[in-house]
C-alpha cells in the first residue's frame, strides 16, 4: 500500500498504479475526507448491495467495495469530459450532479468488482505487476505501456476497451431491470434536486457566455484586422512586382520575377487562408459552448430521471456483446444441450461473466472456434471512436461470421 500525492486531478490520472492506493491527496486534501449526504450515501449504499448480489446470484463471492472509495466531489471543476470513472487507484470518481445517478454508479462498480484489485490479494498483486509493463486489469481491458522516464509511461496497446464497456453496461442494465423498484425509492431522497442543479448551471452558463461572448468578440476583431492587413499587403505585392516586370525588358529576369510574385503571393494567400480559419473556429466557439451547455441539461435530466428509458450509453457495444454470446450459444460447449437458442444464450452470458468477473481473458478464445482465427485481434481493436457507418458495417461483418444452427 503507498499513500499517493498529486497537484492536481491530471497528475492523478497519468499516475501508473503499481501499489494500491491506502490515501490519494491532490492539492493537499484526502479525496478519501469528503463528506457525503446521507441521501449521496444511500445511492452508493444500493449500488454496491446491487453488484454484491449480482455477483452472488452468478456464485462469485467478492469482498463489498469499500465506500469511502467512490468519490462524488471531484477535486477540481471539469466540464463533463465524464460523468463517472473507474480508475485503476481502485477509486469510482463521480461528478457531484451523479449523486442520484443508480445506473452509472453500478456501472462503474462493476468496473472495480472485475478489477484485479478486486481478484487478488493486494500484497501478491503488487509483487506480480511490479515489473510488468501494463496497467492494472479490469475485466478483459488491458492497457499495455512502455517506459517514457522514471516516473510515467506511455499507452502502446489497449485490449479489448470496447467490448469490455458493453460487456460492461449489459450487466449494469440487467441489474438496473431487476431492481428498478430500489432505483425508484430513491426519488423522494432528491425532491427538488434537479431543480436546483439545472438553477446552478444557468447561472454558471450565463456568466461563462458572457466572458466567452467578450473574448470572441475581441479575438474576431484582431482575426478580421491581421487579415484586412495581409489583403492590402498582397495588393502592394501585386503592384510592386507588376511595375518590376513591366520595366524589366530580361525575359529571363522577367520570368524570375514572375515566380518570385507568385511565391509572394502564395504565401500571402496562405497566410489569409490559416487566419480566416481561425475566425471560423473563433466564432464557432459561441455554438459549441451553447452546445455543450444543451447536452448538459440532457445529462442532468437523466441523472435525476430515476428511470432507465433515457439511458443509451455504449449501444453499439451491447450490440456486438449480444452478437458474441449468440456466437457463444452456438459453440460446441453449448450446442449439444437440448434446449432452446434462447436458453443457450441465456446460460452462455452467465458463463462469460464469470469469466469477465474473474478477469479470464483466455475464456474469450471459444470465440475463435466460432467467428474463425483472428477473430479476437480483430475485437480487441474495436474503437469507441468509429463513425455510425464504420459501427454497421462491423455489426453486419460479425453477423455473417455466426453459424446458422439453431
Amino acid at each position: 500500500m503507498k499513500n499517493y500525492e498529486f497537484k492536481n486531478l491530471r497528475e492523478f490520472r497519468e499516475e501508473d498504479f503499481k501499489e494500491y492506493a491506502n490515501d490519494i491527496i491532490i492539492d493537499g486534501k484526502s479525496i478519501f475526507e469528503s463528506k457525503n449526504t446521507p441521501e449521496q450515501d444511500k445511492v452508493i449504499e444500493t449500488a454496491i448491495k446491487l453488484v454484491d448480489d449480482h455477483c452472488r446470484g452468478l456464485g462469485i463471492e467478492k469482498k463489498s467495495f469499500d465506500k469511502k472509495r467512490v468519490i462524488l466531489q471531484l477535486p477540481t471543476v471539469i466540464r463533463r469530459i465524464v460523468n463517472g470513472e473507474y480508475s485503476d487507484a481502485d477509486v469510482v470518481l463521480l461528478r457531484e450532479d451523479c449523486e442520484a445517478n443508480l445506473p452509472l454508479q453500478v456501472h462503474e462498480l462493476i468496473h472495480a468488482y472485475s478489477s484485479e484489485w478486486s481478484n487478488y490479494e493486494h500484497a501478491e498483486l503488487e509483487e506480480w505487476i511490479k515489473d510488468i509493463p501494463r496497467g492494472v486489469k479490469s475485466g478483459f481491458h488491458t492497457v499495455w505501456k512502455q517506459p517514457v522516464n522514471e516516473k510515467k509511461q506511455f499507452p502502446i496497446q489497449v485490449n479489448f476497451m470496447s467490448i469490455n464497456e458493453g460487456i460492461t453496461e449489459k450487466i449494469a442494465i440487467d441489474i438496473m431491470q431487476t431492481n428498478i423498484k430500489e432505483y425508484e425509492k430513491l426519488k423522494p431522497l432528491f425532491k427538488g434536486r434537479l431543480e436546483e442543479r439545472l438553477r446552478d448551471i444557468k447561472t454558471k452558463y450565463d456568466v461563462e457566455l458572457s466572458e466567452l461572448s467578450a473574448l470572441v468578440n475581441q479575438l474576431t476583431e484582431q482575426l478580421l484586422v491581421q487579415i484586412k492587413v495581409l489583403e492590402i499587403k498582397k495588393k502592394m505585392a501585386n503592384l510592386e512586382f507588376d511595375n518590376l516586370i513591366e520595366k524589366e525588358n530580361n525575359l529571363e529576369i522577367k520570368d524570375e520575377l514572375s515566380f518570385e510574385k507568385s511565391i509572394k503571393i502564395s504565401d500571402i494567400d496562405s497566410s489569409i487562408e490559416s487566419l480566416k480559419l481561425r475566425l471560423h473556429y473563433t466564432t464557432e466557439r459561441i455554438s459549441d459552448f451553447n452546445a455543450w451547455y444543451e447536452a448538459e441539461i440532457e445529462e442532468l435530466k437523466t441523472s435525476y430521471s430515476f428511470s432507465l428509458e433515457n439511458r443509451a450509453s455504449y449501444s453499439f457495444e451491447k450490440k456486438i456483446v449480444d452478437l458474441l454470446i449468440e456466437g457463444l450459444a452456438n459453440s460446441s460447449e453449448f450446442s449439444d444441450q437440448k434446449i432452446t437458442l434462447e436458453e443457450r444464450k441465456k446460460l452462455a452470458w452467465v458463463e462469460l461473466q464469470k469469466a469477465y468477473f474473474s478477469g479470464k481473458t483466455v475464456f474469450l478464445r471459444k470465440l475463435e472456434q466460432v467467428f474463425g482465427k483472428g477473430f479476437l485481434r480483430e475485437l480487441s481493436e474495436i474503437g469507441q471512436l468509429l463513425t455510425a457507418g464504420e459501427r454497421e458495417e462491423q455489426l453486419s461483418r460479425i453477423k455473417k461470421l455466426l453459424p446458422n444452427s439453431q
